[in-house]
């Protein structure tokens, strides 16, 4: 009912556990942060859903949560004093099991030409949706009418100051951040550069002087399981229809119908790789920046 409620107005464009109540424990816990704002109450009790019945709440994209770690999930439907369900406001807080997840899947949403807050360690604004994400958590405030815009962003102020402080990342540190496109880095849990053997990675836009390239990294544990990666990715690609492969140094290079020029090698535990539709050289820069990068991160 909730679900449907909102859908019906809007088209959705390490731990911290000291003094933080019970930040660790069981789905009841995530009650405590919930905010308390003047003029607002719970509509009913609030909803507690697991990866067993997420698919009761999100069907259809349960499956993009649970990718990235998830654990449970709170939501609770606050109305005005005197108002009605028609004025709801939805908060919704993911529990995605670590900071990597959380941000993994905050990232899956980001878009270099949305809106963005300082709220939490960062988050997508609009007039109906406030989502943010913030230690192992992803938090999602959604509103029935652009009327709501502030009180949206009151509730997700609200809740991040309840709400474990911003935890280092230390994997969005993989990829430079000169030239990088703001708002394009992500991580992908599952199916890596559309490949079931990669494990998760990510994957930036840089603007190398005006042409895109897009840069890409996985760490796969051991120099022997990267080089595995390389070799398997590369007759990935090989197989489809056109596309050529070459050995070049220590990268190899491959020209690809819809990937375009593709560039990918292997540096001690690093698998990574650039890729560019317009400029073969382009892509051929990326990769041997990233290459003189984790080269120097093993030494």
């Amino acid at each position: 009912m909730r679900r449907m409620i909102l859908f019906l107005s809007v088209v959705a464009p390490l731990v911290l556990a000291v003094s933080m109540p019970n930040a660790l424990g069981d789905a009841d816990s995530l009650t405590a942060f919930l905010p308390h704002l003047d003029g607002w109450k719970l509509a009913e009790a609030p909803d507690h859903y697991t990866p067993d019945n997420l698919f009761d709440y999100i069907d259809g994209n349960a499956e993009l949560y649970l990718s990235y770690g998830f654990q449970r999930l709170l939501s609770a439907m606050y109305v005005p004093e005197g108002g009605s369900e028609e004025d709801a406001i939805v908060v919704d807080i993911y529990d995605q099991g670590t900071p990597l997840g959380a941000f993994g899947l905050y990232s899956s949403m980001c878009r270099p030409e949305l809106k963005y807050a300082p709220i939490g360690c960062e988050a997508i604004v609009s007039p109906l949706q406030v989502r943010f994400w913030q230690d192992r958590f992803e938090v999602e405030i959604n509103g029935a009418d652009e009327s709501q815009a502030e009180v949206i962003r009151r509730f997700a102020r609200a809740v991040s100051a309840k709400l474990p402080a911003c935890s280092e990342v230390p994997e969005i540190h993989w990829l430079p951040a000169e030239q990088q496109v703001p708002h394009t880095l992500k991580y992908v849990a599952d199916g890596f550069l559309g490949q079931s053997f990669l494990p998760g990675g990510f994957e930036a836009q840089y603007d190398l002087e005006g042409t895109k390239v897009t840069a890409f990294v996985t760490n796969c544990s051991s120099a022997d399981s990267a080089r595995a990666c390389l070799r398997a990715y590369v007759a990935a690609l090989r197989k489809f229809k056109g596309a050529s492969v070459a050995h070049e140094g220590s990268l190899w290079r491959v020209e690809h119908r819809y990937l375009g020029h593709v560039w990918v090698g292997a540096e001690g535990p690093w698998f990574y790789g650039a890729r560019c539709q317009d400029s073969a050289e382009a892509a051929k820069k990326m990769a041997g920046k990233l290459r003189e990068r984790f080269s120097s991160l093993r030494e």
